[in-house]
């Protein structure tokens, strides 16, 4: 059941229907919509609109140059176009979501997003920004929300006094970029500073009009930081790590599958949407992640092209579906050996050096990677940045910051705290380096020797709350056990109490089994 009209906007749809009439127009269309919220005064819309210096006089002869007059007079009340049913639909939906009747500030909000219709040719002409209009009006509508953040869009232009303030604000939060977008993540110095550059120029309105916000190739191997940059990045602009739209392009790599995509127009209606283009639609502020873009089909890419090009693609239902308030993130993954050709890539270096590493990896990798990708899409990306596998250093300030972690979550729920001994930090290392695969490995090693083991003892009450545990190696194995005690090796068992109590009942000299009988003891 569709949300009632507000009376505001009733009057406004009133006046838009006197205004199609006195224009002799024989239909309702987005421009009369957008004269009837202009000449509501009392509406949330009509104050919007004036504060900004929408007239209704001005805005009138705007239409009238736009789309001319009739030659005789209208229905009194005429027919609405498709396009304007269209904009009172998802009027209505967008209401829906709030919660609330449909009102003139939720047909604004409608109005701006189709920036093909008249009616918003007719606010750009005037200098409006849809992107920034429809973000202020949702703070108008209704406290920030999971779907819609509060989210600042970057670009140029005339502000009212509380987007100047904003965009000081921003200024503020992109001189500390690097250190926010460096959180939980080791080792990519270089890397993080070619994002925050990025999002410097594009903030400065350095990148382009009409394209997304950012976009970036990320080439690096498997747990090299790709995604949680990607996520940190999410948190940094959107306010939620979690707004990051991840999709495998391995799995759109045949002709049939590929149209699932971005839609296909011959495909039943589930399909006709299209995978990306239908999740962009519901999440407009997020970080588009595309992996494995090495795989994708031809067709794919030619999407993707579009969407770095343009800031747009058409869906298989003909609906135009936007990206400009999204970063696009298209990621490689390589062999750690790409990075091994003049010699092994470290990370004790200067901040001069690493730049020099950063541009000497991106000579000896983009020929190969314009050889297998176009070399016209990769040419629009507004930044190629490039993670270097992680060394030994690195991967133990890893599980320095993983050990912390879990010292203070059981500090929290048990009172229990933990140290980790050299020796199992170079056993992970070890263990790592031979399965490969990156930081992902090492943190799926260091929950099933660790996390795993603390668990165990904890259910075997060898620790209890309030007890400092030390975990290190006996025998190749991960051992826990309180500080300032000596660990057991991992084959000794030790005697049930109720077994030991019952033997000293016995005076030591019974012969038959107290209980199950144990497991004889392996040899060391």
């Amino acid at each position: 059941m569709m949300p009632l009209h507000s009376q505001d906007l009733a009057r406004a749809l009133a006046s838009a229907s006197q205004e199609a009439h006195r224009l002799a127009h024989p239909f309702l269309g987005t421009e009369h919509l957008l004269l009837g919220l202009v000449a509501e005064v009392d509406s949330g819309a009509g104050n919007f609109l004036r504060r900004r210096g929408f007239q209704p006089r001005k805005l009138r002869a705007a239409v009238r140059s736009l789309v001319g007059r009739g030659v005789r007079p209208g229905e009194t009340e005429p027919p609405p176009t498709l396009r304007a049913l269209g904009t009172l639909r998802q009027a209505e939906y967008l209401a829906q979501g709030y919660g609330h009747p449909v009102n003139t500030l939720h047909l604004l909000w409608s109005l701006l997003q189709d920036r093909d219709c008249d009616g918003t040719r007719l606010l750009i002409d005037g200098g409006a920004e849809p992107a920034t209009w429809m973000a202020e009006l949702e703070e108008l509508l209704a406290e920030p929300t999971r779907r819609r953040p509060r989210v600042f869009t970057f670009g140029q232009g005339d502000r009212p006094a509380a987007q100047v303030a904003e965009a000081s604000r921003w200024r503020e939060r992109l001189l500390a970029a690097g250190e926010r977008l460096r959180e939980k993540i080791v080792g990519q110095d270089s890397a993080v500073e070619r994002v925050a550059d990025t999002l410097t120029r594009s903030w400065a309105g350095l990148l382009g009009a009409g394209r997304p916000m950012a976009s970036f190739l990320f080439v690096g191997p498997r747990g090299s930081g790709k995604l949680t940059l990607a996520r940190n990045l999410a948190d940094f602009l959107y306010g939620d790590s979690e707004r990051v739209i991840r999709l495998s392009l391995n799995e759109f790599s045949d002709e049939l599958r590929v149209l699932r995509l971005l839609g296909s127009n011959y495909g039943a209606p589930s399909e006709q949407e299209g995978i990306l283009t239908r999740l962009v639609q519901e999440y407009p502020y997020s970080v588009v992640f595309l992996e494995d873009i090495e795989r994708a089909h031809p067709q794919a890419m030619e999407g993707i092209h579009q969407i770095l090009e343009r800031g747009h693609v058409f869906d298989g239902r003909g609906q135009r579906v936007e990206f400009r308030d999204n970063v696009v993130i298209l990621s490689v993954a390589v062999d750690p050996e790409f990075f091994e050709r003049e010699g092994p890539v470290g990370f004790r270096l200067t901040a001069r050096d690493v730049l020099t590493t950063q541009e000497r990896i991106e000579r000896e990798i983009m020929p190969e990677l314009e050889r297998v990708l176009r070399a016209d899409t990769l040419g629009l990306v507004d930044e190629a940045v490039f993670f270097p596998p992680l060394g030994g250093r690195e991967m133990t300030e890893l599980l320095r910051a993983w050990t912390r972690e879990l010292t203070h979550e059981m500090a929290q729920k048990r009172n229990i705290r933990i140290s980790l001994r050299p020796e199992v930090n170079q056993r992970l290392i070890r263990r790592g380096n031979e399965m490969g695969q990156g930081a992902g490995t090492l943190r799926r090693l260091f929950v099933r020797d660790v996390a795993n083991s603390l668990a165990r003892a904890m259910l075997e009450n060898t620790i209890r709350e309030g007890d400092s545990v030390e975990v290190c190696e006996v025998d190749g194995e991960i051992v826990v056990h309180r500080a300032g005690t000596r660990p057991e090796k991992p084959g000794k068992r030790r005697r049930p109490v109720r077994q030991v109590a019952r033997a000293a009942d016995s005076g030591g000299n019974s012969k038959e089994p107290l209980g199950p009988e144990a497991p004889p003891e392996q040899e060391s």
